[in-house]
């Protein structure tokens, strides 16, 4: 597995499956869910039109998503040089594995917590994102 590809695929791992938190709301989700909320916020600023609220959390949602998924491509970026330099025939099973270990985490336990659910506050990755 190329380098490029490691990260790719971790990089975006992560963007589905690592909760993070949220400022102001005391969440913590992925930042694929981010980027759900604020496709629904713009939505509303569409059909409803524009208040400051849903402008504002649009907002809120979209700097969120940019600044973590900033963060989490360095993270990737630099664990990956990492790897490649002291192990690289390594890198597709470690790759492989952390991507499958964290799946099997985000789907088995219920890490996410999500105030805007409309079942539980506490849910795993299936129903973090419906």
């Amino acid at each position: 597995m190329s380098p490029r590809a490691a990260r790719w695929i971790l990089w975006l791992a992560a963007l589905a499956m690592l909760p993070l938190p949220m400022l102001l709301f005391g969440a913590q989700i992925p930042v694929t869910r981010y980027l759900l909320l604020a496709g629904v916020s713009a939505m509303l600023i569409v059909t409803e039109g524009s208040g400051q609220i849903p402008i504002l959390m649009l907002v809120l949602f979209v700097a969120h998503a940019l600044v973590y998924a900033a963060v989490l491509w360095l993270v990737c970026w630099f664990w990956v040089r990492a790897w490649e330099r002291y192990a690289p025939s390594w890198l597709l099973p470690t790759t492989t594995a952390i991507v499958l270990v964290g799946l099997a985490l985000a789907i088995g336990f219920n890490a996410y917590v999500t105030p805007f659910a409309s079942v539980e506050p506490r849910a795993s990755l299936l129903s973090v994102l419906q």
